[in-house]
């Protein structure tokens, strides 16, 4: 590629460097992301909407939009600096505008790359590594990246950046660097263990998705039954209640009672059928009618009760029709 009109492409390093490398992203960075950016936002939207769907749905929007701002590669020109990404900022910056490229020890990538802030994060590549990223600073901020040829990287930014300083030699004999001009047998390893990673990386992700969603359908289990358990009781309590008074015929303190209950669970049968009871002995006969009627379109069950009611109420109302003067 003609570095003069399209500049020299850098691609992240994806693949760790070593199994303590590894093990810090995948079990502390990778699961704290998670946490920060799906579980507990979808957690909030279940307990405030009760709905899985609405849950699931932001999970799914704040996956996209973490995607959309994904950092696929660089390209350095005699410009500047170009962010291949679909959206967030930067997506360029001119070698006036950069400060200084210089190494970021992993402690500051992990906290101030990764996890502050989560979104949008100071580094957006897929890397699995949190060794040999360049912090990139310019006059209103900075951001990191993991050039895969870091040899390349800083080649093609010491042209342009006279501020750069490369890394000492003990860093890359500590952490060695596999770039263009490496042999073709540790280029294909590089590529298989680069494909494995991102292979588990994935089914870490699956893995923390399946528990998350275990978990929350134990909690939502665990409530349902104890809600379920305390609405029993309360019904069972209305009905001993209400059958008393009905039994000492105080049928105002049974309809106070009823339409109470009916405010608490508007599809109680029950409680239509004591509302009913109280209107039927107080000669109130359309709304016990209504109640009567209401009581058979909730629960089919009190069909048989239902029709003897509205008989009653029919037969009370021609007495009272026969009753009055003509």
């Amino acid at each position: 590629m003609d570095n003069s009109d399209l500049g020299t492409l850098i691609k992240p390093r994806i693949a760790s460097r070593g199994l303590k490398d590894f093990l810090v992203v995948a079990f502390i960075v990778l699961p704290v992301q998670l946490i920060g950016l799906l579980v507990i936002p979808a957690a909030f939207i279940y307990m405030m909407t009760h709905s899985w769907t609405a849950a699931i749905l932001v999970a799914a929007i704040i996956y996209f939009v973490f995607m959309s701002l994904v950092v696929t590669a660089l390209r350095v020109t005699s410009e500047g600096i170009h962010f291949l990404r679909r959206f967030g900022n930067p997506k360029f910056l001119s070698w006036e505008q950069i400060k200084s490229v210089s190494v970021a020890p992993p402690k500051e990538l992990i906290i101030y790359g990764w996890l502050w802030p989560l979104l949008p994060a100071r580094e957006m590549t897929a890397s699995f590594s949190c060794l040999q990223h360049y912090r990139i600073q310019w006059q209103n901020g900075y951001c990191y990246f993991p050039p895969l040829d870091t040899e390349l990287f800083e080649h093609c930014v010491s042209q342009n950046l006279s501020s750069f300083v490369r890394c000492a030699r003990r860093f890359r004999k500590r952490y060695p660097i596999i770039t263009a001009r490496s042999k073709t047998n540790m280029n294909g390893k590089a590529n298989e263990i680069a494909s494995q990673l991102r292979g588990i990386k994935k089914a870490l992700i699956f893995i923390a998705a399946c528990f998350f969603i275990g978990a929350v359908t134990n909690v939502y289990l665990i409530v349902d039954d104890v809600r379920e358990n305390t609405e029993r009781r309360r019904g069972i309590t209305f009905y001993e209640q209400a059958t008393t008074l009905r039994r000492e015929r105080g049928w105002d303190e049974l309809l106070k009672l009823a339409q109470s209950r009916l405010v608490e669970r508007p599809r109680d049968p029950y409680a239509f059928w004591f509302s009913g009871i109280a209107h039927f002995q107080r000669d109130e006969l359309d709304q016990a009618e209504s109640d009567f009627k209401r009581m058979v379109e909730i629960d089919k069950g009190f069909k048989e009760s239902g029709d003897n009611m509205l008989k009653a109420v029919e037969d009370k109302r021609k007495e009272k029709e026969k009753a009055k003067p003509k």
